[in-house]
């Protein structure tokens, strides 16, 4: 089987969204950007190694595997997951101030 057929199959099954949700769960994780972590983990399974996904996918160890990655991502500070989201997400702040002149606050001494 080719990648794109053994992503299918694991997306099918959700695997990777509940394992994330999981793992996010126990480690400190801002939910905003756990989506953006399921699709580079879809990204990097069809970019890899056509025989060596093939090889995990035919000794079932491809759960393993994807939960490693997923652990891998979430905590290291140089995966690409880190660097493309979390870095700019922990450098960033929320505007709110938007919000409050909708809800009528229109002053900036509330913020």
């Amino acid at each position: 089987m080719d990648n794109s057929e053994i992503v299918e199959k694991i997306v099918k099954e959700d695997f990777v969204k509940k394992t994330i949700e999981f793992i996010a769960r126990s480690a400190y994780e801002q939910t905003n950007i756990l989506q953006d972590l399921e699709q580079d983990i879809y990204v990097q399974l069809l970019t890899m190694d056509n025989d060596k996904l093939n090889n995990l996918w035919k000794k079932k160890q491809w759960q393993f595997f994807i939960t490693r990655v997923i652990i891998n991502n979430i905590r290291s500070n140089t995966s690409p997951y880190y660097i493309k989201y979390r870095k700019f997400s922990n450098l960033s702040e929320e505007i709110t101030y938007i919000t409050d002149i909708e809800n009528g606050n229109d002053t900036e001494e509330d913020n």
